[in-house]
């Protein structure tokens, strides 16, 4: 099973055009800029608080929304880069703009070993992720 779903997250980040996927998320955290750094991978960031909403990346538009009680959408601007780390977790990143206007970093991390996989979104000063799992129902 670990490696049907490792190859569902690969192919997502290989073939990013035409498509749309829906995430449903379990959590989400935030962190503020302290200084001139955002510190220690895991410091400072808040209590994740339980969540259930769903997460529509769809390319074919280059669009993200985030439907929760505050709907979010995302333009995507550009592909970053795509990195594999030593733990074999995957990174996909794009530069975006929100519904604001305000340009943001959005980046995927694909875990390798299947437990938790999430998606950033990267302020200058602010910083917030949602865990996720891929296409399932919480509403069914």
């Amino acid at each position: 099973m670990k490696y049907i779903i490792s190859l569902i997250f690969l192919s997502l980040s290989l073939s990013l055009k035409s498509q749309v996927h829906t995430f449903q998320s379990t959590s989400y955290a935030y962190k503020l800029k302290t200084g001139k750094d955002w510190g220690d991978a895991g410091e400072n960031w808040s209590k994740k608080t339980v969540t259930k909403v769903n997460i529509i990346v769809d390319f074919n538009n280059d669009m993200i929304s985030i439907d929760s009680d505050k709907p979010q959408k995302f333009i995507l601007q550009n592909f970053i880069e795509k990195q594999l780390n030593k733990n074999g977790d995957e990174t996909v990143s794009f530069r975006a703009i929100d519904q604001n206007s305000k340009p943001c970093k959005i980046m995927f991390v694909f875990s390798n070993s299947g437990k938790s996989h999430q998606i950033y979104f990267i302020y200058n000063n602010f910083k917030y992720y949602y865990n996720f799992f891929r296409e399932g129902s919480f509403f069914d």
